[in-house]
């Protein structure tokens, strides 16, 4: 089976998990969940022919077992495992965006860009807010955990944006993706433990996981030229 053939196969693993969710399968939603990593991986492994680079593979392992994790315990606010791991697929791909970052060319921006970065610094500035007050409302025991968490994405998020706004092309378009999928995955998470009546907010937890694979392959591959994905 050919590249492209194997991508064909993750985006319906995606449809199916989200048929899954709104049919309340639970089989199909344990399969779509446990084939879609590594599925990714293979496809990863394959194209790059064994020249991977580890901190993709960290980022991915990382977010894999945070999705099984989820997906075979109850919504636990007071668990520290995912968070934990979510924390070093995070730092990791902040690290590796860093050490590319031309800081530099801030200079060379007009005041338009500047205000783009303001816009989303705020955003992302009042999900944090909206996410800790929830938090400390509910007498969550690990806050002071979380609320360093939230840092960490904050973080990461502002410095993804900024590399954007330098350069904003596609590859880069991709790591402004992947931070929306984990900042709307980690968001909703939190409210679905809190309001897990509401069946949607599950879609917003699962899909942003399973769709984060596809733009950090989109990211690294287009990034190193090694193979383009659209």
């Amino acid at each position: 089976m050919d590249n492209a053939r194997l991508l064909n196969l993750y985006f319906s693993l995606v449809i199916f998990q989200f048929i899954s969710i709104y049919f309340e399968l639970n089989l199909l939603h344990i399969v779509t969940n446990v084939l879609t990593a590594p599925l990714v991986l293979l496809i990863y492994l394959r194209i790059t022919k064994f020249n991977f680079k580890w901190y993709l593979i960290i980022i991915l392992v990382c977010l894999y077992f945070t999705d099984l994790f989820h997906l075979l315990t109850e919504p636990d606010i007071d668990n520290m495992f995912c968070v934990f791991l979510n924390a070093i697929a995070y730092s990791t791909l902040t690290a590796s965006i860093f050490k590319t970052m031309e800081f530099k060319k801030l200079r060379e921006l007009d005041y338009i860009f500047y205000i783009s970065f303001l816009v989303v610094f705020l955003l992302f500035l009042y999900v944090v807010w909206v996410v800790n007050d929830l938090l400390i409302d509910q007498n969550v025991k690990y806050y002071p955990l979380f609320f360093l968490y939230s840092v960490l994405v904050f973080v990461m998020s502002v410095l993804l944006t900024i590399k954007y706004i330098i350069k904003p092309n596609r590859v880069n378009t991709n790591l402004q993706v992947i931070i929306v999928c984990f900042v709307v995955s980690d968001v909703f998470y939190v409210f679905y433990v809190f309001y897990s009546e509401i069946h949607v907010l599950k879609y917003m937890v699962f899909l942003p996981q399973l769709l984060v694979y596809y733009f950090l392959l989109s990211y690294e591959l287009n990034r190193n030229k090694i193979f383009e994905i659209k």
